[in-house]
């Protein structure tokens, strides 16, 4: 089995890890005594080495040694704040998912993608279950929809300009015009609404995460069939928006 995985695996990533992975134990590490602890030659890991200075994971001191740069400890920072986000919503999630009967998702995002961080699955034998870590152009999502839309418009604008328009159905928001209207119709009401936009059958309801400032941290979607889902439209939006509610209060202590 273990042999059988070996054939994906990238001996490009696997060096830049391999490197990566001798900081653990030494806080500073010269290109020879890289070479040296891989048992490899210079020749061979300076590229690898090279690349990651590029990329800001490594960085060089005037006598050549080399130490993690500022991209490993952002995103140190990043796993350990995401794990916290979800550690505090997680309990919501499950009241969401014990309250309605449909899975909930935790969602922030990244870039111009909605990733989704943490779920806790509905009781019904139906229903929507997103593998954890799965990305959408955020205005495919209700999640996504929910963030954007309390975003600044410098944020926005460049959405709307550089944003991925591929439809994923026939119910996708194929243009900027179209979710602009959508964006201003979620900052009015509070709420997001995935109608079928990722794929048809399924449906998403989803209300932002505002810290102190009223900017958009992540959003909290309950997600199913699109029959169930709308029939209890109103119930699970007054559910959503009061556990965001309670949240907000949570974020301020």
């Amino acid at each position: 089995m273990a042999k059988d995985s070996e054939r994906y695996i990238l001996s490009s990533v696997d060096s830049s890890l391999s490197v990566l992975n001798l900081f653990f134990d030494h806080e500073t590490l010269n290109t020879t005594e890289i070479a040296n602890l891989l048992g490899t030659n210079r020749s061979s890991i300076f590229r690898v080495i090279a690349t990651l200075e590029n990329r800001g994971y490594l960085t060089k001191d005037e006598h050549s040694y080399y130490r993690l740069g500022l991209k490993m400890f952002t995103l140190g920072q990043l796993a350990q704040s995401r794990m916290e986000l979800n550690r505090l919503m997680h309990p919501y999630l499950e009241r969401l998912a014990e309250e309605t009967g449909e899975t909930s998702h935790l969602i922030i995002l990244e870039g111009r993608q909605a990733i989704f961080t943490d779920k806790v699955p509905g009781s019904y034998a139906l229903k929507m279950d997103t593998p954890l870590g799965t990305a959408y152009p955020a205005h495919i999502t209700g999640g996504g929809k929910a963030i954007l839309a309390f975003k600044d418009t410098g944020f926005l604008e460049d959405y709307y300009s550089n944003g991925d328009f591929k439809k994923y159905t026939d119910k996708s928001v194929s243009s900027a015009s179209a979710l602009k209207k959508l964006i201003a119709h979620v900052r009015k009401n509070g709420y997001a609404i995935d109608d079928e936009e990722a794929e048809i059958g399924l449906t998403c309801i989803a209300v932002p995460i505002l810290d102190e400032r009223k900017e958009p941290i992540a959003a909290i979607s309950i997600s199913g069939p699109t029959s169930r889902i709308m029939d209890a439209k109103d119930t699970i939006i007054s559910s959503l928006k009061k556990v965001t509610e309670e949240i907000f209060v949570l974020l301020q202590d």
